[in-house]
């Protein structure tokens, strides 16, 4: 909002898990504070809900994940998008696994663990199919947790390997587990989520 710009009544905010946790939370304090007669709302949602959101006008704005697949983000001209920034997703292995001191591993050499990740459909389950898809490795799921608290503890109860991105919040202790970068080579390019912020354009 702009010195000069009239000030909405409301003003509403989406986003998945991650970015609304750690990036519209402090926002929307921010605007409480610096605006107090705003309302501000939050409202934790997937990528695909935050456009019906968008177009109901229930949010303003929202933090959404920009992949590929997902064409309707750029080719729908109802909407405006913005790159925010690229969350990178470590590799999350249990303290006592033979590569927990490596600073850098490979998709490849952890081909054959037991993977612990979301249930398809999901956007973070997406893209972790896509990075195995990539080097052309079929990954091994084992478990499925849809908080990353709960994959956190399943990695440190060693029931097997899971990606975290840096944007999420950890409550768990960290003696339970060790993060690894994934090495460039494995994949095309660092294995990160690209987070956008959209908008309805309104001529």
């Amino acid at each position: 909002m702009e010195a000069g710009e009239q000030i909405p009544a409301r003003f509403g905010l989406g986003g998945f898990s991650t970015a609304a946790a750690q990036l519209l939370a402090p926002l929307a304090a921010t605007l409480r504070s610096t605006h107090p007669s705003l309302e501000v709302q939050v409202l934790e949602a997937n990528p695909a809900r935050c456009f019906d959101l968008l177009v109901a006008e229930r949010i303003d704005i929202a933090v959404i994940v920009a992949m590929q697949s997902d064409t309707y983000v750029e080719d729908d001209p109802r909407f405006e998008q913005t790159v925010l920034l690229d969350d990178p997703l470590d590799v999350i292995i249990p303290s006592s696994h033979p590569l927990a001191s490596r600073e850098k591993v490979t998709l490849e050499e952890l081909a054959s663990e037991p993977w612990i990740t979301e249930a398809a459909g999901s956007t973070y389950h997406s893209l972790f199919t896509a990075a195995f898809t990539a080097v052309g490795v079929t990954p091994r799921i084992a478990h499925e947790a849809v908080e990353w608290e709960t994959q956190i503890a399943f990695v440190g109860a060693g029931l097997g390997v899971g990606l975290l991105p840096r944007l999420a919040p950890c409550i768990v202790p960290k003696t339970w587990f060790d993060c690894a970068s994934l090495a460039r080579g494995s994949h095309r390019g660092a294995l990160s989520l690209r987070c956008a912020v959209a908008a309805l354009h309104r001529p």
